[in-house]
């Protein structure tokens, strides 16, 4: 329970801390306000939308209830998975559920690149929890624990829709195969599952767009603008299996810690009282690791590798050691067929997490490495319950833990896009509210300090549109208030950023056009081209003034140092808006 508290406390605590100017402010953007954008494959922005209303936009506190979303509906898995491992052994619920609560805190390598702000990626991974809870209560038998499971699993279903749509069909497809397998699929699917699903769909149809057809049309306009980017995620590329490769302290680590594992458990479970001593000092190695991690007195600033998640497989391994020497000792094994194939769906899920990112497979699918953990879980039922007693699973436990320490450690020592350890980050800045005040690097503190000042000193209010050419930069428009029209990220680098950019635009009204600021960047690596404003009438040379030049700090958002200007608008809110619809009018015709 300690080794817990430590870890809640040390991740909710460093949520005051760092800001990503790239991927993370885009989710800001969008959660912020997702009502202004009608094209959109993922919902995220919607589902987080009352959740960032409800505590004032308040950044860290918007970071710490992700957090603890993901680890209580990890408590929930781990809890009902344990409860069947654990069935016909004597054990207090209590210490259940401290052992579960320990083993859900493996779910914080979900934020091993602290990006802690709520997105498409942290609702998958709660859909997928969900989902996962659901399949193990549910059952043919009728009983309060069978129908909350159907709900759950129509529940899990939907979000994962709204989050991805990619991982909702490989989660269908998975899903209908374990209960095909199990023998639970029957008639409750379609009267509890699938109506949830279905209610909670056109629910958020009618909410969102007014229409069903009006959210398949957002869909379907979202796949569209997609495609102009050309990043990976066409059809053809989402189906595959990709390679990974290992440091050596990796290797190292897969090699040895199953071992310790498998050895400090044998050792706490010997006769011998010399023997029992070895392994509870064994045991306690681990937990030193993390007290001296999480109360900082130790920073492993190399971190592991890549693929570091990974190494969470080193839980799954030794239980399956654990599986194998008892069968072999004493015949003994699964109790049924569905302990198997549980275990099979968990290990599926970090797939099925993956599944439709552009991204390596294996690498993604590592953030939701929880479910390689619960699945390991009903491999040490047998040797559970031959010793009758739940203490089999501290030092696995422990050894969990202290993987996670290290791994979540590795984001904050190298946090994603940002330019130096959190825990030397000095400068607060109000990130968007009042009270949302994070601390940053002071490099990239005084140059956001600046940009604000700057823009507040030319006239730029809360709410004023804003064109974002830099390619790189929805932090500082999420910073300065500023609505970032047409994109929550105006992406800029790959080949079809201008045509994306352009495409999103034209569904912005001429009117918001006409009066939006432009930031620039006129030398960046992923900046827009300035061709765009002529697709909608403006100039960026005659129709606009400079109001404000700052730089940015080496290395922030995963950049070099740059110069950016903002421009305000020169032209009448009339003669930008005729303009506009002018070009248009021309771009239609060719």
């Amino acid at each position: 329970m300690i080794g817990t508290l430590c870890i809640l406390g040390w991740v909710l605590g460093y949520a005051h801390f760092g800001l990503d100017l790239t991927d993370e402010s885009s989710y800001l953007v969008w959660i912020s306000n997702p009502l202004i954008y009608d094209a959109s494959v993922t919902q995220f922005g919607f589902i987080y939308h009352p959740l960032y209303e409800m505590l004032g936009g308040n950044l860290v506190r918007l970071r710490q209830a992700n957090i603890l979303i993901t680890f209580l509906l990890s408590w929930a898995l781990i809890d009902v998975v344990l409860a069947k491992t654990l069935h016909g052994v004597t054990t207090a619920r209590a210490f259940r559920l401290i052992l579960s609560a320990g083993f859900a805190t493996s779910s914080m390598m979900a934020f091993s690149l602290w990006l802690t702000t709520p997105s498409y990626n942290s609702l998958n991974l709660q859909a997928l929890l969900i989902t996962a809870i659901g399949i193990v209560h549910a059952s043919r038998t009728p009983s309060v624990a069978s129908t909350v499971g159907w709900v759950l699993i129509g529940v899990g279903g939907w979000l994962s829709f709204m989050a991805k749509p990619s991982s909702a069909a490989a989660l269908a497809a998975c899903v209908l195969l374990y209960l095909a397998l199990t023998r639970k699929l029957g008639p409750k699917l379609l009267t509890q599952a699938l109506p949830v699903t279905l209610a909670m769909l056109v629910l958020s149809a009618l909410l969102i767009d007014g229409s069903l057809n009006g959210f398949a049309q957002r869909i379907r306009d979202g796949l569209e603008l997609g495609s102009h980017l050309d990043s990976g995620h066409s059809l053809a590329e989402i189906f595959r299996v990709d390679e990974f490769s290992l440091t050596a302290m990796e290797q190292a680590l897969l090699r040895y810690l199953p071992f310790c594992i498998v050895f400090s458990t044998y050792l706490l479970l010997s006769p011998r009282r010399l023997w029992q001593i070895l392994g509870v000092t064994s045991a306690v190695i681990p937990f030193m690791v993390l007290l001296a991690v999480t109360s900082g007195r130790v920073q492993l600033h190399g971190g592991l590798g890549y693929f570091q998640n990974l190494v969470m497989w080193a839980a799954f391994f030794s239980a399956l050691a654990f599986y194998v020497i008892h069968v072999w000792s004493s015949a003994s094994g699964f109790r049924g067929f569905q302990e198997p194939l549980t275990a099979m769906a968990l290990l599926a899920m970090p797939y099925i997490y993956a599944f439709g990112s552009n991204g390596n497979y294996w690498w993604v699918g590592g953030f939701a490495g929880i479910f390689w953990l619960a699945a390991a879980l009903p491999c040490m039922g047998p040797l559970v319950r031959q010793k009758n007693s739940a203490l089999v699973l501290a030092p696995i436990l422990l050894f969990v833990q202290a993987i996670t320490v290290v791994l979540v450690q590795s984001g904050i020592e190298r946090p994603y896009r940002q330019t130096q350890p959190l825990r030397i980050n000095t400068f607060k800045i109000e990130a968007g509210h009042p009270g949302s005040g994070v601390l940053l690097a002071e490099p990239t503190g005084r140059f956001l300090s600046q940009a604000m000042t700057l823009a507040r000193n030319a006239g730029l209010e809360a709410g004023a549109p804003m064109i974002d050419l830099t390619g790189r930069s929805p932090g500082i428009l999420y910073l300065l208030n500023a609505e970032n029209i047409g994109q929550a990220w105006t992406m800029g680098g790959y080949p079809g950023s201008l045509n994306l950019a352009i495409a999103a635009l034209r569904r912005v009204p001429c009117e918001k056009v006409a009066i939006a600021w432009v930031l620039q960047e006129e030398q960046g690596l992923s900046r827009i081209s300035p061709d765009l404003m002529v697709h909608f009438g403006g100039d960026l040379t005659h129709d606009y003034q400079e109001a404000g030049r700052w730089t940015t700090s080496e290395g922030a958002g995963g950049h070099r140092s740059q110069v950016q200007t903002l421009l305000k608008p020169t032209r009448t809110r009339g003669q930008a808006t005729e303009a506009c619809e002018r070009a248009r009018q021309a771009g239609e015709t060719h």
